[in-house]
């Protein structure tokens, strides 16, 4: 009897369809045997399936930012554009004018600018209660922090200088003097 596709049970899509798959494993996975003392097969992604994953990877992040500035950002660009926001009390009714959300954004980066706070740039709320005492804005807080960091930076700097340049001079005042003392000395040895 001859030996052929149909006696084992297979077709020759089915045989094409196994040898493709298998063929694509071996590029995209290593065996390596024993790992440990043992002797087992373990796998691993080959070198090429790495690369191959790097390359899906770029080309999907790539497909998505495209997608996502074409057609979302612009969206949501005009959703924030049109939105408008209204204050509200806390049983919701609306109180105060409209802002849009730019607006809103401003006059919120104004009001805590603006917001009275203690030395240590809080506000009352964040205070320490009874002993709280607003006496300058957020932003006079912030400036007077700034420059106080900068200066004593710039004094650092100097006095490090200042040392430096100090020790310097008073190494070499040191040696001056002892090669003057040095000189000066006159030593005698005597017997008796």
């Amino acid at each position: 009897m001859p030996l052929d596709l149909e006696s084992i049970g297979l077709n020759q899509a089915e045989l094409q369809e196994r040898v493709i798959e298998r063929l694509c494993d071996r590029l995209l996975e290593t065996i390596v045997i024993g790992g440990d003392d043992d002797e087992q097969e373990h796998w691993r992604q080959s070198p090429f399936g790495l690369a191959l994953d790097e390359l899906l990877k770029n080309r999907l992040d790539a497909a998505v930012n495209e997608i996502a500035e074409q057609h979302v950002l612009p969206n949501v660009k005009a959703m924030i554009d049109g939105l408008k926001l209204t204050e509200c009390n806390k049983w919701g009714e609306k109180k105060g004018q409209t802002f849009t959300f730019t607006e809103y954004l401003a006059h919120r980066a104004e009001v805590w600018m603006n917001e009275e706070v203690d030395f240590d740039g809080k506000s009352k709320a964040e205070g320490r209660g009874y002993s709280w005492s607003g006496r300058q804005t957020r932003l006079a807080c912030a400036v007077h922090k700034y420059l106080h960091n900068e200066i004593e930076n710039a004094m650092k700097t100097v006095i490090a200088d200042g040392n430096t340049i100090l020790a310097g001079a008073l190494l070499q005042t040191c040696k001056t003097k002892m090669a003057e003392i040095a000189a000066s000395l006159k030593v005698t040895v005597g017997t008796k």
